[in-house]
């Protein structure tokens, strides 16, 4: 905790310490904790090496644009690192912790933690993406709270050595999947290596390029006979390879439906509170009121990235023509907002959005309400 209320100090200026400073830096590291618990709580049974997705292109859109923003941060906090402008680095990885992960991809992708197949391939994509999330969140934290990220990579290593075990399983595994896994070398080891001789440590030349190797796989002898080349490993900057999952383009196709979750979410929040008619986003159903039959390509632009009821986190999604908005029963609305939604093509749409009860039951597996749920037949309309 110290070491992160240092690292988070402006030593520009004067260093101010106390109990609310301290409870702050705490507040921080807890953060990181549940963060990391959450991770490894949904990574007990995946292994690396035989349930990784072979491609960046098999991944869904949400998997790739989080994996984006996660290249972002470990580029910006490279850049920051090698400034020594260790506040910084704070603040990116606070930034990727509570917004990025906490509130933005854990909303969209726990229902298909929880309720999918446990090998199926949705949830092998969240869980490949999740992989490669708690390597970037161990390489980011592991130059400043060192014996937690130490911890994390320690449990993960027991936990994939276990599963290996009850698999009794040889890692044969494709030669796509290990183009992947051999860019994130963070899980290579077995229990007993540190997680500082097993980064893959690489650093990249002023011509974009990038170095050898720093002895990632060096064994502890090596490690006592040549500790002078590993002094210059820490020189090197442990990132998984950023440019495979750099991709500006969808970022941008993110952006109107971006625009349109934060509204939906808005409005859910006024049905919540000052309703009390909504508990739980999944006890809402949305109706999105638009033209939508003269404007396709904005339905195309709005659903590029899976079902919006996944996206809202909510039961269920209709879209009501706007010619059709006048046979809407008004009595059921629980609550209305409209707006503006920028598209990608620079033209604007008009979107009302309505909050009312959902139809069907409440599925007793994954919450939603739907006509036909988990146990009535083999594949209910909630998905389960």
């Amino acid at each position: 905790m110290l070491r992160l209320w240092a690292a988070s100090s402006d030593y520009t200026r004067d260093v101010v310490i106390g109990p609310k400073v301290i409870e702050k830096s705490s507040e921080s590291l807890r953060k990181i904790r549940n963060t990391a618990r959450f991770l490894l709580g949904n990574l007990h049974d995946f292994d690396p090496h035989t349930d990784c997705v072979n491609t960046v292109e098999e991944l869904s859109p949400v998997d790739r644009l989080f994996l984006h923003r996660t290249a972002l941060f470990l580029d910006q906090a490279q850049m920051h690192y090698d400034a020594f402008h260790f506040r910084k680095v704070i603040e990116c990885l606070q930034q990727y912790v509570s917004n990025d992960l906490s509130s933005f991809y854990f909303e969209i992708v726990k229902d298909t933690l929880y309720t999918s197949g446990k090998s199926s391939a949705q949830r092998r994509s969240v869980q490949t993406t999740l992989h490669y999330a708690l390597g970037a969140l161990l390489a980011v934290t592991g130059p400043i709270i060192p014996f937690t990220a130490e911890d994390i990579y320690q449990y993960h290593a027991v936990a994939v050595q276990r599963l290996r075990e009850e698999r009794n399983i040889q890692t044969n595994h494709s030669i796509a999947c290990d183009e992947m896994i051999q860019r994130d070398k963070v899980f290579e080891k077995v229990p007993g290596e540190s997680i500082f001789r097993v980064l893959s440590w690489t650093k990249k030349d002023t011509n974009g390029g990038e170095q050898n190797d720093c002895n990632s796989t060096s064994t502890s002898a090596d490690a006592d006979t040549d500790t002078d080349t590993h002094t210059s490993d820490l020189t090197c900057w442990p990132v998984l390879d950023t440019s495979t999952f750099l991709n500006p383009s969808i970022e941008e196709a993110w952006s109107p439906v971006n625009q349109l979750r934060e509204r939906v979410q808005h409005t859910l929040e006024i049905a919540r509170k000052d309703k009390k008619e909504v508990g739980s986003s999944l006890d809402a159903k949305v109706e999105l009121v638009g033209p939508w039959s003269e404007a396709k390509g904005a339905l195309d632009d709005l659903t590029c990235f899976g079902p919006l009821s996944n996206i809202f986190v909510v039961s269920q999604v209709s879209l009501i023509d706007i010619k059709d908005a006048e046979q809407v029963d008004n009595d059921a609305c629980i609550a209305y907002e409209t707006t503006t939604v920028a598209l990608k093509n620079d033209k604007t749409i008009e979107v009302g959005i309505r909050i009312v009860k959902p139809s069907g039951t409440k599925c007793p597996r994954c919450w939603k309400f739907a006509t036909t749920v988990y146990g009535d037949i083999d594949t209910p309309e909630c998905g389960c």
